[in-house]
């Protein structure tokens, strides 16, 4: 009897599974683990909780991805063709000029600081391992500078493809770098630490980099966050210079 209930009794990795083509399985694995990175960072992405979350065995994982850090790298991949796919509709949206600017850098930062790749990515550097992403922002930085090529037709600043791609890879950084230390950096000079500040960090720059791509003439005005210990009347923000 003592036999007969060790054979029977289940575990996590003898539960009834579901069959999954490969492609199905890999996509499961990945939403998983996509989940866990957003909830908890890239500590959190384990290969023995992902297997008995979605019932199949740790060599099952494997047969799909070798080991953890090429998981995370397929993650990497997976994001990029997100992003993608939100940048081309972030620019290509409506909107017209300089707010193709700011639904450019809140697409970016979407995905780096609230889905966690930022640390993502972060990890995987230090770790060793290349991050590609060769053409990720460049559809997106065209459309902005085939706009910028409208406005200068208007009378704004001529256009500049290599100043563009330059606006945009200070973008593409900024973002990165303040999902991962945005807080600290603003602390270390003395800026209050919440998310207000962070907004309004985010709003000058992206005011900034549209001044510079098509000029002041065609900034439209955006309210600019206030959170102050005292309060203040209301007043007009000029757009800022660069």
């Amino acid at each position: 009897m003592r036999s007969k209930k060790r054979d029977t009794g289940a575990n996590d990795s003898e539960r009834p599974r579901r069959r999954r083509t490969p492609e199905q399985a890999r996509h499961e694995i990945l939403q998983v683990a996509k989940k866990h990175l957003t909830d908890e960072g890239p500590d959190a992405i384990r290969l023995h909780a992902i297997a008995r979350e979605i019932g199949v065995t740790h060599q099952a994982i494997l047969r799909h991805f070798r080991t953890r850090e090429d998981l995370m790298a397929a993650l990497l991949r997976y994001a990029g063709k997100r992003l993608r796919e939100e940048l081309a509709a972030a620019v290509e949206a409506p909107h017209r000029g300089p707010a193709d600017v700011r639904n450019f850098y809140d697409a970016i930062d979407r995905v780096f600081r609230k889905r966690g790749y930022a640390r993502l990515s972060a990890w995987l550097v230090l770790a060793g391992r290349t991050v590609h992403g060769s053409g990720l922002y460049r559809r997106a930085a065209e459309a902005i500078n085939g706009r910028r090529e409208i406005v200068a037709g208007g009378g704004g600043r001529p256009s500049d493809l290599e100043d563009t791609l330059f606006s945009i890879v200070l973008l593409a950084l900024v973002a990165w770098g303040d999902a991962l230390v945005g807080s600290a950096t603003r602390r270390a000079v003395g800026l209050a630490d919440h998310e207000l500040m962070a907004q309004r960090f985010r709003v000058w720059l992206t005011n900034l980099i549209d001044e510079h791509l098509f000029g002041a003439g065609t900034l439209a005005a955006r309210h600019q966050p206030r959170h102050d210990s005292k309060p203040r009347r209301p007043r007009a923000h000029a757009a800022p210079q660069i």
